[in-house]
């Protein structure tokens, strides 16, 4: 005899997508060795045991979006904080470096940069002559 046949459709709504009224703090991260990446998730698994009603993420600048679709991402971020280090003179890490593009080219600084809460937290050599100048560009 033979079976019926049941296709499962997946549902295409993401995880973190979902309203289940927790807060959701995103932390991405700027890296050229790991370092970044490293003080970027020391602190999330701290929060994590802490703070149970919170969903926390971190985030590869690099794998977050593509030139076109920052924007429309960050438009759904509420609280974030960004880990970046940088390499060279005061250039931004390889991660980071199309974000960074992106971010200090054009207009990009709509709307959604006014209602996101944000922090940023610099890793960088004092000997460079610019001395934190890509992570400064960013806050302004």
């Amino acid at each position: 005899m033979l079976e019926p046949l049941v296709i499962v459709v997946p549902n295409r709504v993401h995880k973190e997508e979902i309203d289940d009224g927790k807060k959701k703090v995103t932390v991405f991260f700027g890296t050229q060795t790991g370092i970044a990446e490293r003080f970027a998730k020391t602190p999330v698994e701290e929060a994590k045991t802490r703070y149970e009603k919170v969903v926390f993420k971190v985030i590869d600048l690099d794998d977050h979006a593509g030139d076109d679709e920052y924007e429309e991402k960050l438009k759904k971020e509420s609280l974030a904080f960004f880990f970046l280090s940088t390499y060279g003179d005061g250039e931004p890490a390889y991660n980071a470096a199309r974000f960074y593009k992106w971010f200090t080219g054009g207009d990009t600084k709509g709307e959604w940069l006014n209602k996101l809460q944000y922090g940023v937290f610099c890793l960088e050599n004092r000997q460079y002559e610019h001395f934190n100048m890509v992570t400064v560009d960013m806050t302004l």
